[in-house]
Protein backbone atom coordinates (compact mmCIF):
# COMPACT_ATOMS: atom_id res chain seq x y z
CA UNK A 1 0.00 0.00 0.00
CA UNK A 2 1.28 3.39 -0.67
CA UNK A 3 2.78 5.29 2.03
CA UNK A 4 -0.03 8.35 2.92
CA UNK A 5 3.12 10.60 3.28
CA UNK A 6 3.29 9.92 -0.73
CA UNK A 7 -0.15 11.15 -0.79
CA UNK A 8 0.32 14.34 1.42
CA UNK A 9 3.38 15.29 0.01
CA UNK A 10 1.39 15.30 -3.99
CA UNK A 11 -1.27 17.43 -2.55
CA UNK A 12 0.66 19.96 -1.42
CA UNK A 13 2.43 20.32 -4.67
CA UNK A 14 -0.23 21.22 -6.12
CA UNK A 15 -1.30 17.68 -7.52
CA UNK A 16 -4.35 16.70 -5.41
CA UNK A 17 -6.37 15.19 -8.54
CA UNK A 18 -3.10 12.85 -9.41
CA UNK A 19 -3.15 11.72 -5.78
CA UNK A 20 -6.88 11.42 -5.57
CA UNK A 21 -6.34 8.88 -8.74
CA UNK A 22 -2.93 7.10 -7.02
CA UNK A 23 -4.82 7.02 -3.85
CA UNK A 24 -8.26 5.03 -5.50
CA UNK A 25 -6.04 2.74 -7.86
CA UNK A 26 -3.73 1.53 -4.16
CA UNK A 27 -7.54 0.85 -2.70
CA UNK A 28 -8.72 -1.95 -5.83
CA UNK A 29 -6.90 -4.41 -5.34
CA UNK A 30 -6.62 -5.33 -9.23
CA UNK A 31 -3.96 -1.88 -8.83
CA UNK A 32 -1.44 -4.41 -7.16
CA UNK A 33 -1.37 -7.08 -10.12
CA UNK A 34 -0.45 -4.08 -12.57
CA UNK A 35 3.02 -4.04 -13.33
CA UNK A 36 4.54 -0.56 -12.19
CA UNK A 37 5.10 0.57 -16.19
CA UNK A 38 0.88 -0.22 -16.89
CA UNK A 39 0.65 1.89 -13.27
CA UNK A 40 2.12 4.78 -13.62
CA UNK A 41 0.44 4.82 -17.72
CA UNK A 42 -2.67 4.59 -16.25
CA UNK A 43 -1.93 7.95 -13.62
CA UNK A 44 -0.55 10.05 -16.12
CA UNK A 45 -3.83 9.16 -18.45
CA UNK A 46 -6.43 10.13 -15.56
CA UNK A 47 -4.19 12.95 -15.25
CA UNK A 48 -3.77 14.11 -18.55
CA UNK A 49 -7.41 13.96 -19.37
CA UNK A 50 -8.12 15.99 -16.12
CA UNK A 51 -5.98 18.65 -17.61
CA UNK A 52 -7.14 18.51 -21.00
CA UNK A 53 -10.91 18.97 -19.99
CA UNK A 54 -10.35 21.67 -17.75
CA UNK A 55 -8.60 23.28 -20.45
CA UNK A 56 -11.36 22.92 -22.36
CA UNK A 57 -13.42 24.31 -20.48
CA UNK A 58 -12.06 26.91 -19.28
CA UNK A 59 -11.53 28.00 -23.22
CA UNK A 60 -15.52 27.42 -23.49
CA UNK A 61 -15.21 29.88 -20.61
CA UNK A 62 -13.68 32.64 -22.15
CA UNK A 63 -15.21 32.28 -25.63
CA UNK A 64 -18.58 33.56 -24.30
CA UNK A 65 -20.92 31.89 -25.49
CA UNK A 66 -24.74 32.85 -25.54
CA UNK A 67 -25.87 28.81 -26.18
CA UNK A 68 -23.84 26.80 -24.04
CA UNK A 69 -25.44 23.47 -25.81
CA UNK A 70 -24.28 24.16 -29.46
CA UNK A 71 -21.88 21.73 -30.30
CA UNK A 72 -21.43 19.64 -33.54
CA UNK A 73 -22.70 16.54 -32.29
CA UNK A 74 -26.47 18.49 -31.88
CA UNK A 75 -26.72 19.79 -35.79
CA UNK A 76 -29.76 19.06 -36.80
CA UNK A 77 -28.89 17.95 -40.71
CA UNK A 78 -32.77 17.52 -41.62
CA UNK A 79 -32.90 18.05 -45.58
CA UNK A 80 -34.74 21.51 -45.63
CA UNK A 81 -31.84 23.42 -43.96
CA UNK A 82 -29.42 22.85 -46.86
CA UNK A 83 -26.45 21.51 -44.51
CA UNK A 84 -23.49 19.76 -45.99
CA UNK A 85 -22.95 17.03 -42.95
CA UNK A 86 -19.41 16.49 -44.50
CA UNK A 87 -18.41 20.00 -44.52
CA UNK A 88 -19.41 20.17 -41.00
CA UNK A 89 -17.56 17.38 -40.07
CA UNK A 90 -14.22 18.81 -41.98
CA UNK A 91 -14.69 22.45 -40.30
CA UNK A 92 -14.98 20.66 -36.94
CA UNK A 93 -11.16 19.62 -37.63
CA UNK A 94 -10.33 23.06 -37.42
CA UNK A 95 -8.14 22.50 -40.13
CA UNK A 96 -9.61 25.85 -41.84
CA UNK A 97 -8.11 27.60 -38.67
CA UNK A 98 -4.52 26.41 -38.94
CA UNK A 99 -4.87 27.80 -42.77
CA UNK A 100 -6.59 30.92 -41.68
CA UNK A 101 -9.51 30.32 -43.93
CA UNK A 102 -12.86 31.99 -42.72
CA UNK A 103 -16.52 30.89 -42.97
CA UNK A 104 -19.30 32.62 -43.89
CA UNK A 105 -22.77 31.56 -42.18
CA UNK A 106 -25.54 32.52 -43.67
CA UNK A 107 -29.72 32.56 -43.69
CA UNK A 108 -32.58 34.30 -42.70
CA UNK A 109 -33.51 34.90 -38.99
CA UNK A 110 -34.19 31.78 -36.74
CA UNK A 111 -32.62 29.22 -39.35
CA UNK A 112 -29.77 28.16 -36.57
CA UNK A 113 -26.85 30.56 -37.41
CA UNK A 114 -25.72 31.28 -34.35
CA UNK A 115 -26.29 27.48 -33.46
CA UNK A 116 -23.87 26.17 -36.08
CA UNK A 117 -21.32 29.05 -35.90
CA UNK A 118 -21.13 28.25 -31.91
CA UNK A 119 -21.07 24.80 -32.71
CA UNK A 120 -17.74 25.47 -34.68
CA UNK A 121 -16.45 27.79 -31.84
CA UNK A 122 -17.07 24.93 -29.31
CA UNK A 123 -15.12 22.42 -31.37
CA UNK A 124 -12.15 25.05 -31.59
CA UNK A 125 -12.31 25.23 -27.97
CA UNK A 126 -11.82 21.21 -27.83
CA UNK A 127 -8.85 21.81 -29.96
CA UNK A 128 -7.63 24.48 -27.54
CA UNK A 129 -8.12 26.93 -30.47
CA UNK A 130 -8.83 30.38 -28.44
CA UNK A 131 -11.75 31.76 -29.32
CA UNK A 132 -14.01 34.46 -28.57
CA UNK A 133 -18.04 35.15 -29.69
CA UNK A 134 -19.39 38.55 -30.31
CA UNK A 135 -22.20 40.75 -31.95
CA UNK A 136 -21.39 43.04 -34.10
CA UNK A 137 -23.49 45.82 -32.55
CA UNK A 138 -21.34 44.41 -29.11
CA UNK A 139 -18.00 44.54 -31.24
CA UNK A 140 -19.00 48.31 -32.40
CA UNK A 141 -19.90 49.24 -28.74
CA UNK A 142 -16.73 48.15 -26.80
CA UNK A 143 -14.65 49.40 -29.21
CA UNK A 144 -16.27 52.94 -29.16
CA UNK A 145 -16.25 52.95 -25.06
CA UNK A 146 -12.57 51.61 -25.80
CA UNK A 147 -11.93 54.71 -27.88
CA UNK A 148 -13.43 56.89 -25.32
CA UNK A 149 -11.35 55.13 -22.67
CA UNK A 150 -8.07 55.47 -24.10
CA UNK A 151 -7.79 51.95 -24.93
CA UNK A 152 -8.83 51.34 -28.27
CA UNK A 153 -5.43 49.54 -28.89
CA UNK A 154 -5.52 47.10 -26.21
CA UNK A 155 -9.55 46.35 -26.99
CA UNK A 156 -8.43 45.81 -30.57
CA UNK A 157 -5.82 43.51 -29.80
CA UNK A 158 -8.56 41.53 -27.62
CA UNK A 159 -10.36 40.73 -30.69
CA UNK A 160 -7.43 40.24 -32.92
CA UNK A 161 -5.29 37.36 -30.88
CA UNK A 162 -7.49 35.09 -30.73
CA UNK A 163 -7.12 31.75 -33.24
CA UNK A 164 -10.76 32.19 -34.00
CA UNK A 165 -13.39 35.15 -33.45
CA UNK A 166 -17.29 34.95 -33.95
CA UNK A 167 -18.81 37.60 -35.42
CA UNK A 168 -22.38 37.29 -35.55
CA UNK A 169 -25.21 40.11 -36.85
CA UNK A 170 -22.95 41.04 -39.12
CA UNK A 171 -24.21 44.02 -41.11
CA UNK A 172 -28.03 43.99 -39.10
CA UNK A 173 -27.78 47.55 -38.64
CA UNK A 174 -25.62 50.01 -40.89
CA UNK A 175 -22.74 51.08 -39.38
CA UNK A 176 -20.82 54.33 -39.20
CA UNK A 177 -18.14 55.33 -41.08
CA UNK A 178 -16.29 55.00 -37.85
CA UNK A 179 -17.25 51.10 -37.41
CA UNK A 180 -16.55 50.31 -40.96
CA UNK A 181 -13.21 51.69 -40.55
CA UNK A 182 -12.55 49.82 -37.28
CA UNK A 183 -13.73 46.94 -38.75
CA UNK A 184 -11.70 47.10 -42.12
CA UNK A 185 -8.67 47.29 -39.71
CA UNK A 186 -9.84 43.80 -37.48
CA UNK A 187 -10.26 42.42 -40.91
CA UNK A 188 -7.26 42.84 -42.11
CA UNK A 189 -5.33 42.40 -39.27
CA UNK A 190 -7.07 39.07 -38.25
CA UNK A 191 -5.82 37.97 -42.12
CA UNK A 192 -2.35 36.89 -40.48
CA UNK A 193 -4.09 35.75 -37.00
CA UNK A 194 -6.55 33.04 -37.47
CA UNK A 195 -9.70 32.75 -38.67
CA UNK A 196 -13.17 34.39 -38.65
CA UNK A 197 -16.64 33.38 -38.70
CA UNK A 198 -18.93 35.72 -39.87
CA UNK A 199 -23.00 34.83 -39.56
CA UNK A 200 -25.46 37.24 -41.15
CA UNK A 201 -29.03 37.44 -42.51
CA UNK A 202 -27.55 39.27 -45.25
CA UNK A 203 -25.35 38.72 -48.25
CA UNK A 204 -22.30 39.92 -48.57
CA UNK A 205 -23.50 42.10 -51.29
CA UNK A 206 -26.49 43.42 -49.15
CA UNK A 207 -23.54 44.55 -46.83
CA UNK A 208 -21.35 46.17 -49.32
CA UNK A 209 -24.56 48.27 -50.05
CA UNK A 210 -24.64 49.57 -46.22
CA UNK A 211 -21.66 50.13 -46.36
CA UNK A 212 -20.89 53.97 -47.52
CA UNK A 213 -17.29 53.99 -48.75
CA UNK A 214 -18.12 51.81 -51.26
CA UNK A 215 -13.91 51.16 -52.08
CA UNK A 216 -13.29 50.35 -48.50
CA UNK A 217 -16.23 47.79 -48.98
CA UNK A 218 -14.85 46.14 -51.85
CA UNK A 219 -11.99 45.61 -49.66
CA UNK A 220 -13.64 44.16 -46.66
CA UNK A 221 -15.52 41.80 -48.97
CA UNK A 222 -12.48 40.45 -50.96
CA UNK A 223 -10.59 39.94 -48.18
CA UNK A 224 -13.55 38.06 -46.60
CA UNK A 225 -15.57 36.19 -49.42
CA UNK A 226 -12.35 35.01 -51.27
CA UNK A 227 -10.95 33.23 -48.56
CA UNK A 228 -13.97 31.75 -46.92
CA UNK A 229 -15.57 28.48 -46.58
CA UNK A 230 -19.81 29.20 -47.20
CA UNK A 231 -22.76 27.86 -45.36
CA UNK A 232 -26.24 28.68 -46.78
CA UNK A 233 -28.61 27.85 -44.22
CA UNK A 234 -32.61 27.15 -45.50
CA UNK A 235 -35.94 26.11 -44.43
CA UNK A 236 -38.19 27.09 -41.92
CA UNK A 237 -37.27 29.51 -38.68
CA UNK A 238 -35.86 26.59 -36.39
CA UNK A 239 -37.15 28.44 -33.09
CA UNK A 240 -40.90 28.38 -35.22
CA UNK A 241 -40.04 24.32 -35.80
CA UNK A 242 -39.34 23.48 -31.69
CA UNK A 243 -42.25 25.07 -30.28
CA UNK A 244 -44.09 23.20 -32.39
CA UNK A 245 -42.84 20.03 -31.83
CA UNK A 246 -42.96 20.97 -28.01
Amino acid sequence: MIAEQTIDKMKKMRMKHMAAILSDMFSNTTAEEMSFADGIALLIDHEWDFRQNNRTDLMTKKADFTDKGACIESIDYAPERGLDRQKMLRLSTCDYIKARQDVLVLGKTGVGKSFVAQALGNAACRHHKTTRYTRMSGLFDDLAIAYSAGELSKTMDSYIKPSLLIIDDCFLTQPTTVDVSRFSELVEKRIHVGSTIYCSQLTPQEWHERIEEKIVGEAILDRIVNRAHHIKLKGDSMRKRNAVEQ
